[in-house]
C-alpha cells in the first residue's frame, strides 16, 4: 500500500521506529520501520525524517482494514532520499536514483557507536550475532519460531497479523494441529498441567517484551540482534543491542554485590572456566515471572539453569547449551542450545527499547 502524507510524530527509538502521518483526506495512520540499528544500515539518521515532512511510502497494512497501522517498506523523504525500512524490502525502479548508499559497518552515530572489537575471540569478549534461533534438544521438538520476531526484543514482532496468531490449532491436548496450521509456540514443551493451561490461554498483550523487559541470558543470546560480550577478572558482561538489556556472569564469588543476591526476573548467574574455551555456568535465584521459561509459558521461583558456553578454535563462534529445571511448569528437563558468530565488522550501537513505543502494536489488537 503506497501513501502520502505529513509527518505528524517521529520517534527514534527502539524497538521500532515510530511514525504516524496525516493524509491527504484526513487519515491517520501508524506506522512501524526497523530498530534504530536497523534503519541507521540502510542510511538513516535521527534527522532523516521530521514533523512536518511531506513524505511518501509503501507499507503493508494490518490485516484488520479498520485499524490504520502498518509496517513500512521503504519511505520517499521530503528532500527526495529513497531508503528501505525494514527487511527484504526494494526500492521502486522509479526512485532508484534517489536510494541512499548504505553506511559501510551499518551506519554511524558518533555519540551511541562503539568500536567494533576483534576480528576473532581469545576470551569470549566481542561482538557476536546469533548465528540460528535457539534449538530444543532433549524432552520436545523444535518450536516454532515466533512470527515476526526478527528486529524485536523476545519475539515481540510488528506482524500485522498480530491478533490471529491466537488462533493457532491444536497442540495444547497432545493432539496434532490440523494440516496446515502452527502449532502454538510451547505446545511440544514438556509441560505440566498448570504450564499447559496457561498456554492455552496465553494473551499477546502479557508479553514481557511490550515493555521492554528482555529475555533472560542464555535465551536472550540466541534471539535476534547483536550481543556485545565484555570480559573482566571477576565477570563476564553480556548486553543486548536494542533492548539495551544487561546481564552479567560472576567468575568471582567475593565480587558480587549484596544487591545481586536478591531474587530477580534474572536471577543470579555464576561461572567458572573448565579450560580456556569453556566456561560452565548456573543461574538461581529467580523470582516468578510471566513467560520465564518461553513465549506464554512461566516460570516460578524453583527455576534454575545450568549451561556451557565455548568458544571456536579460531575464535570466530561461540556454542552455548543451557538445561532449565522447574517443576511447576516443566515435566523434564529442557535442554536448548543455540550459536553465535563474530561480527567484526559490525558496530554495537547503544539505543535501548522505549516502553511507550513497544507498546504501541498493542492498540491495534
Amino acid at each position: 500500500m503506497r501513501m502520502t502524507g505529513t509527518v505528524t510524530e517521529f520517534r527514534w527509538v527502539n524497538p521500532h521506529i515510530l511514525i504516524r502521518i496525516e493524509l491527504d483526506d484526513g487519515e491517520e495512520w501508524t506506522l512501524e520501520a526497523h530498530s534504530v540499528q536497523g534503519v541507521m544500515s540502510y542510511g538513516w539518521e535521527s534527522d532523516t525524517i521530521e514533523v512536518g515532512d511531506r513524505i511518501t511510502l509503501e507499507a503493508a497494512p494490518h490485516s484488520n482494514p479498520e485499524y490504520k497501522y502498518a509496517l513500512m517498506r521503504w519511505v520517499l523523504t521530503a528532500d527526495g532520499q529513497a531508503l528501505n525500512a525494514m527487511p527484504n524490502s526494494i526500492v521502486p525502479a522509479e526512485f532508484a536514483n534517489g536510494v541512499a548508499q548504505q553506511p559501510a559497518g551499518g551506519g554511524r552515530d558518533s555519540a551511541q557507536d562503539l568500536s567494533a572489537l576483534a576480528d576473532a575471540s581469545t576470551d569470549f569478549s566481542g561482538i557476536w550475532s546469533p548465528a540460528s534461533p535457539s534449538r530444543v534438544i532433549a524432552g520436545t521438538e523444535r518450536p516454532a519460531r515466533a512470527a515476526g520476531s526478527g528486529g524485536a526484543p523476545g519475539g515481540r514482532g510488528a506482524a500485522p497479523a498480530r491478533g490471529q496468531r491466537r488462533a493457532a490449532a491444536g497442540g495444547n491436548d497432545g493432539t496434532a494441529p490440523a494440516p496446515g496450521a502452527r502449532a502454538a509456540p510451547g505446545s511440544n514443551l514438556p509441560l505440566t498441567e498448570l504450564a499447559r493451561n496457561e498456554l492455552a490461554n496465553m494473551r499477546q498483550s502479557d508479553n514481557p517484551a511490550y515493555s521492554c523487559i528482555e529475555e533472560n541470558f542464555p535465551e536472550f543470546m540466541t534471539t535476534p540482534l547483536m550481543i556485545r560480550i565484555d570480559r573482566y577478572e571477576d565477570r563476564l558482561v553480556l548486553e543486548k543491542q536494542n533492548s539495551g538489556a544487561v546481564r552479567t556472569i560472576w567468575l568471582d564469588d567475593a565480587a558480587i554485590p549484596e544487591a545481586a543476591h536478591q531474587p530477580s526476573r534474572d536471577g543470579l548467574a555464576t561461572g567458572a572456566f573448565e579450560n580456556e574455551r569453556t566456561l560452565a555456568f548456573g543461574i538461581s535465584g529467580f523470582t516468578a515471572a510471566t513467560w520465564g521459561i518461553t513465549r506464554g509459558v512461566h516460570s516460578s521461583v524453583e527455576k534454575s539453569i545450568e549451561g556451557r558456553m565455548s568458544l571456536s578454535e579460531d575464535g570466530k563462534g561461540i556454542d552455548i547449551a543451557w538445561t532449565t529445571l522447574d517443576p511447576i511448569y516443566l515435566t523434564e528437563p529442557l535442554v536448548r542450545t543455540g550459536q553465535l558468530s563474530v561480527q567484526p565488522d559490525r558496530e554495537f550501537i547503544r539505543a535501548v527499547c522505549d516502553p511507550d513505543a513497544s507498546a504501541v502494536p498493542l492498540e491495534f489488537e
